[in-house]
């Protein structure tokens, strides 16, 4: 057929070729699969990655004391996870090389961006589809997502690493921190409507590099739509046959929660491992408001988060602490919405209501009236939603910056002013704290079963919100990708249990990857909070005992 234009072909995972057929007629198709050795035609399908405390609270720390892993120093030695993802960045404190060496057979694939840490790195592009200039290697480039970076972090950065955020230093370490990444770049930027997404033919053939590469653990945080029928889904047919071969293969099981029968392909395979999102105990946030005089102030207006404004300065430093003046002293309405008097807000920051006019005409009146800064918090319809405050009318004249709180943080400063007017005081503070929060919750935005084949997915759950880990740092071109940063998601809940899966490889060789599969949802903990199929959430410790099986 003169119009086919042949692109991979498939041995180990699958039993088939990759074929051009854009230029085929709908009748030589058919004719196609009417051959007798043709056992299924399969269209090529996009595919989207899913966009600190989290080793204690899935007890990885107390495997790592396992006498057969010996310390975290040992914690996934000698064992490989592949990361099919965006990427990873070699030069990422995270992945520092030293101390390492490349076990025999390594480095595989293109080894001018290989480390002893990373021991393989192979890019899979598309002819139609060329990457953008830069972002051509194994390596995420300028305009690639930090994703990989991220991910492989998560399951294997070294040990007591120190990440800065936002001016905080905290030391961090992946589940595995010991084990060797193996770097299978498939989602890449390019100039088509589905730049950073990756398509089934080249997925499919990063799962079979990673089997034959000798690949313990497959982390995939990407998947497609759940309504695919596993026999008629090419990758879901591939995953499989990666577990048959004894590979411990990974899945997130997607972001479309907390709508049921959302778990998607190939998560939803009874012989991967899906994986949803819950809370942890701690997270790393940046951006608080405090209210901090006079003394007595009560917990609920100290380290309240605030959104941001797409106009005006940024916050990188503190405001204040300095005297708050609520508008509705001034305008009778709190709304800010007519101009106030020259000077009245000198020295102090304005607290304004959302409601009546634009953002940025409120901004600009309390900057007109010699306020240092602005709080708006939410209306009453808003509640405690917070949002990024759009620009509007005369945003390119503000020049004092301005943040955005809940509804009642704003009802709170003013009753704290109308109890204290003229010593009622406040800080805007942009930098990173580590903040408490209710773990072992399942994430709004995580998938859920029951799957469109009638099983309960995903099959646990993990660690998923504000995770903080290698890329997604600020800052333009490659340097999102050499710092650190927090990320939320199922693809982040993923490397957890691709991480913890490399620990038990290592305390049980001999265990298959059923055995694995079994031990670690048999052996969960019940999760609570809200959820449609009852995942549990992961305890790892209690799985490197073969009684718990």
């Amino acid at each position: 057929m003169p119009a086919a234009q042949l692109q991979r072909q498939y041995q180990v995972v699958l039993n088939g070729i990759a074929l051009d057929l854009s230029q085929t007629s709908t009748m030589e198709l058919a004719r196609i699969r009417s051959l007798p050795e043709v056992a299924a035609v399969y269209p090529d399908q996009p595919h989207e990655l899913h966009l600190s405390s989290s080793n204690d609270l899935i007890r990885a720390t107390e495997l790592w004391s396992d006498p057969v892993i010996g310390g975290v120093e040992n914690a996934g030695e000698g064992i490989k996870i592949a990361i099919i993802d965006s990427g990873i960045m070699l030069d990422n404190p995270f992945f520092n090389p030293t101390g390492y060496s490349y076990p025999e057979g390594y480095p595989r694939g293109e080894s001018a961006f290989t480390t002893p840490k990373v021991i393989v790195a192979r890019t899979y592009t598309r002819p139609a589809a060329p990457p953008l200039p830069g972002n051509e290697t194994p390596l995420p480039g300028p305009d690639d997502s930090s994703h990989g970076t991220h991910v492989a972090g998560i399951a294997a950065g070294n040990a007591n690493t120190t990440a800065t955020i936002a001016g905080l230093n905290l030391p961090i370490s992946g589940v595995a921190p010991r084990a060797y990444l193996m770097n299978y770049k498939t989602f890449y930027a390019n100039e088509s409507p589905f730049s950073g997404s990756a398509f089934s033919i080249e997925l499919i053939a990063a799962l079979e590099d990673a089997v034959l590469d000798g690949a313990d653990v497959i982390n995939n945080s990407w998947g497609g739509r759940s309504f695919e029928r596993p026999e008629t889904n090419p990758i879901a047919q591939a995953a499989e046959a990666a577990a048959d071969a004894g590979v411990i293969v990974v899945f997130s099981a997607g972001n479309l929660g907390p709508d049921v029968s959302t778990a998607g392909s190939p998560a939803y395979s009874d012989k991967v491992i899906s994986v949803g999102a819950a809370t942890k105990g701690e997270a790393v946030a940046a951006g608080f408001v405090d209210v901090v005089q006079p003394g007595g102030v009560p917990a609920e207006l100290q380290g309240r988060p605030f959104g941001v404004a797409a106009f005006g300065p940024t916050v990188t430093a503190p405001v204040g602490p300095a005297p708050y003046l609520p508008a509705v002293v001034l305008d009778g309405n709190g709304l800010g919405c007519e101009p106030f008097p020259a000077g009245a807000m000198a020295g102090q920051i304005a607290l304004l209501e959302r409601g009546a006019c634009t953002f940025s005409i409120k901004v600009y009146n309390a900057q007109q009236a010699g306020a240092l800064a602005a709080i708006v918090f939410n209306s009453e319809a808003g509640g405690e939603t917070l949002l990024t405050m759009a620009a509007g009318d005369l945003a390119d004249q503000v020049v004092i910056p301005a943040v955005f709180v809940q509804r009642s943080t704003g009802v709170g400063m003013l009753n704290w002013y109308g109890d204290a007017p003229g010593a009622a005081q406040v800080l805007i503070d942009s930098s990173a704290r580590v903040i408490e929060q209710t773990p072992d919750v399942m994430t709004v935005f995580s998938s859920r079963g029951p799957s469109y084949q009638a099983t309960l997915k995903p099959d646990v759950v993990a660690p998923g919100a504000a995770i903080l880990s290698a890329g997604f740092a600020s800052g333009t071109g490659l340097e999102p990708h050499l710092g650190f940063g927090l990320s939320s998601g199922t693809s982040m809940s993923g490397p957890h249990v691709a991480g913890g899966a490399a620990l038990l490889r290592q305390v049980h060789p001999d265990w298959s990857t059923a055995d694995v599969r079994s031990a670690l949802m048999s052996t969960a903990a019940p999760i609570c909070g809200w959820t449609t199929t009852a995942p549990s959430l992961l305890r790892f410790s209690t799985r490197a005992r073969a009684a718990l099986i």
